[in-house]
């Protein structure tokens, strides 16, 4: 799997925060993700300006030839220990691939940047889309529950997968 100089990530800044509430509150993102509700602009702020000062969270846009197209984010970053992620793309209608260049870039800087153990990520079971991008970047269905599965994907499998 590669990626091209296309597609590129870049660390979010303040100036990035109304552009992730546009993007995480249209309705398609909304329906795949596991909190639906509508982000109000004052719960967004503080989460946002809260996000950029924690150390074990790491949010990027994710930029298709240069223009904002997703945002990728993990969160639980810790040392030794199992991180969380989320992404979605601004628009259904992107380039093919798009989506799984925003996660291998995303995940090649997570691990390059962190000694994480992996990647530990629950999705929705009606989300195929979802299910199909994880299980092709190389991440095992962990288990069910509730509507949702479990999937995880470990440093090992993920650095000797090149």
């Amino acid at each position: 799997m590669t990626h091209s100089n296309y597609y590129e990530i870049k660390p979010t800044t303040i100036k990035d925060m109304n552009l992730v509430l546009d993007m995480r509150n249209k309705e398609y993102v909304r329906k795949s993700m596991i909190s639906q509700n509508t982000i109000s602009s004052e719960n967004h702020q503080k989460w946002f300006t809260e996000m950029l000062e924690d150390h074990t969270k790491a949010y990027f846009i994710f930029k298709v030839d240069k223009t904002p197209a997703g945002v990728i984010g993990f969160y639980d970053i810790s040392d030794e220990r199992f991180a969380n992620w989320s992404f979605y793309l601004e628009s259904p209608s992107l380039p093919k691939g798009a989506g799984t260049n925003m996660c291998l870039l995303g995940l090649d800087k997570l691990f390059s940047d962190t000694n994480v153990l992996g990647i530990r990520t629950k999705i929705l079971d009606n989300n195929v889309a979802s299910m199909i991008i994880h299980k092709k970047l190389g991440f095992s269905k962990i288990r069910c529950e509730n509507g949702k599965s479990m999937f995880e994907l470990q440093r090992e499998k993920w650095i000797d997968h090149d």
